[in-house]
């Protein structure tokens, strides 16, 4: 096979994965929606049809960051620069897009002060500013500092309080990225690099 068939090979196999599901499959090619995901009492129906929309009227780059308003709207943030934001209502239907400003649109979060919602967002990596002196840490004070499930995952176990490594299991996400959850304790889970995925749900057992 010439490197011409092989790349025409490879992308009739991707169209394939996204035309059987509305987005790219995991690597394990099998559509996830449905599935029990996660253990203990963190368990979830993956509803992995519930953010899809008609991408030629709503495309999506990359989804990522999700957060939910006073309303119980969903509302995504996407670097495609014809919307960045992405409002849902919580049954997955589109309630209205805006913004075409922020390329790198990367984070929101939604802040009620006084009884009125604000949307803070991020255009990431295309304004620096190099006098930032803030600082990070991995450190947190916390006894409930502890991984109680791991979605789309091996189970967490700790050996002499020491959490083990983690593998994916490659059956429900490729790049899972953001992540808001509601009174419900349901997920809203979106992705990146993951061929313009929209976001999915996962319902709480």
């Amino acid at each position: 096979m010439t490197a011409i068939e092989n790349e025409k090979s490879i992308q009739k196999n991707l169209q394939a994965d996204t035309l059987q599901s509305g987005w790219v499959l995991p690597k394990s090619k099998r559509d996830p929606h449905g599935m029990t995901v996660g253990q203990g009492q963190f368990r979830y129906r993956v509803n992995a049809y519930w953010g899809r929309l008609d991408n030629s009227q709503t495309p999506v780059e990359n989804c990522h960051a999700l957060d939910i308003d006073v309303k119980g709207r969903v509302v995504m943030i996407t670097d495609y620069p014809r919307n960045n934001i992405v409002i849902y209502n919580r049954d997955g239907k589109l309630l209205d897009t805006f913004s075409t400003h922020m390329p790198g649109g990367h984070s929101v979060k939604i802040v009620n002060e006084n009884g009125e919602d604000f949307m803070y967002l991020v255009d990431s990596g295309w304004v620096r500013n190099r006098l930032w002196d803030g600082h990070s840490t991995e450190a947190w004070d916390s006894p409930f500092n502890r991984v109680v499930a791991n979605i789309g995952g091996t189970a967490p176990e700790y050996v002499n309080d020491v959490l083990q490594p983690m593998p994916t299991t490659w059956d429900v996400f490729n790049h899972c990225h953001g992540l808001c959850v509601d009174n419900d304790g349901n997920l809203y889970v979106g992705q990146w690099n993951a061929n313009q995925s929209y976001p999915m749900k996962l319902e709480r057992i």
